[in-house]
């Protein structure tokens, strides 16, 4: 009988965790996506910097946390994404910009 709570104790463990885990991703991936969203319906190019800015700031904040948990292959779009928003900023292509952050919105979309 003993053994029996053992694995039901354990069982529960490991499913509290895989439900954390899928929380904590969650959280992290609307963290970052709330900005870009906002970044893409942003007509103001200084605007849009600043939400791709504070994008970028939540992805660096949770990038750790989502290589551990997350396949690199889901990841590498994301980072390219952001580098080629901010090369995009840079150089104040709005136009670019623009199709890059709908890029890079589609490649945070497709993490969860």
């Amino acid at each position: 009988m003993k053994r029996i709570w053992t694995a039901a104790v354990l069982l529960i463990l490991v499913l509290s965790g895989c439900l954390y885990n899928r929380y904590a991703v969650s959280r992290a991936i609307a963290l970052v996506s709330a900005p870009l969203t906002q970044a893409v319906r942003c007509d103001d190019l200084t605007q849009a910097q600043g939400y791709l800015a504070a994008a970028q700031a939540q992805y660096s904040g949770q990038e750790r946390y989502l290589c551990a948990v997350m396949n690199r292959q889901l990841l590498d779009p994301v980072r390219a994404g952001l580098a080629r928003s901010q090369a995009a900023a840079q150089r104040g292509d709005a136009i670019e910009m623009q199709v890059s952050l709908a890029e890079l919105q589609q490649a945070v979309a497709a993490l969860r």
